[in-house]
């Protein structure tokens, strides 16, 4: 089963998103032991049909057919502090890919991902700046995985913000993330580009407007031949947070190059929150 590139790269910058609002700014007095600092966190996200296909229970494409079925990822990361103060974790992250509707015969409702095994933290932040990082390594364990040849994959996420306005509720946060996995024969890169702008109303609810882009080198192709993975989107949302600390975020999403339509606009959701 070939894995959709959106999910693998959004998989990356989404699940170090959550770990960063939910884990890595704490500047309260940690146990002696790392171990009574376990933390677990959940993230995940999910694509829907389009506008004039909600019956169907497949994704939206840019052609304007239904795609494949709708998949629920979530995230969990289990994380320990790794420096003294608190401001870099260790992170263990696997996914479920959770499948409700209209799967296949005998698909099952959920399989897992290759985990991933990192460390995630602040390199600088100030009252208008912030530079996050994650960097990580997934070694191939699925079935997938290695029927596809793959060995391991190495990857680096890059969140930089600046918050702007009268009260900073503005934040401009553009992400990078590039990856390189190692496979039979050679290896193949990957870099996932998202431009998040927001605007925070409350404590309780904020506004994002976004967009996605993907780009790969096949294998044994040279280091300068890129192509696209996916045609990039354009997304707007409110995003609400609830008393206990979870989070919601559904958005609208649009292909771009592609006149939006009915069988091509479609709602997708971000979550998220701790559960230990």
């Amino acid at each position: 089963m070939k894995t959709n590139p959106r999910y693998l790269a959004l998989s990356v910058l989404l699940c170090s998103s959550a770990a960063l609002a939910a884990t890595g700014q704490s500047k309260t007095e940690l146990p002696k032991h790392w171990y009574q600092d376990l933390r677990l966190t959940t993230f995940g996200w999910t694509y829907g049909p389009a506008l004039g296909q909600m019956n169907t229970g497949r994704t939206a494409t840019p052609e304007g057919q239904p795609g494949s079925p709708m998949v629920i990822t979530q995230q969990l990361n289990l994380n320990a502090p790794a420096t003294a103060d608190g401001n870099f974790r260790y992170t263990f992250i696997n996914f479920v890919n959770w499948s409700p509707v209209a799967r296949a015969d005998g698909a099952p409702l959920a399989s897992l991902s290759n985990p991933f095994i990192g460390i995630a933290g602040t390199h600088f932040e100030n009252k208008k700046y912030s530079w996050w990082g994650r960097y990580e390594v997934s070694p191939a364990l699925t079935e997938a995985s290695r029927k596809d040849g793959q060995y391991f994959t190495v990857r680096a996420v890059k969140v930089v913000s600046y918050s702007f306005g009268k009260k900073n509720q503005w934040k401009l946060a553009p992400a990078i993330v590039p990856a390189l996995t190692l496979k039979e024969g050679g290896t193949t890169n990957s870099i996932f580009l998202q431009p998040v702008l927001t605007y925070t109303l409350n404590d309780r609810v904020s506004w994002s407007a976004f967009s996605e882009s993907f780009f790969e080198r096949p294998q044994g192709e040279g280091l300068l031949t890129w192509k696209s993975g996916m045609r990039p989107t354009l997304a707007v949302g409110p995003t609400y947070t609830f008393k206990n600390g979870y989070w919601v975020q559904p958005f609208l999403n649009l292909y771009t190059g592609t006149a939006p339509s009915a069988d091509t606009a479609h709602f997708g959701a971000y979550f998220g929150g701790r559960i230990l």
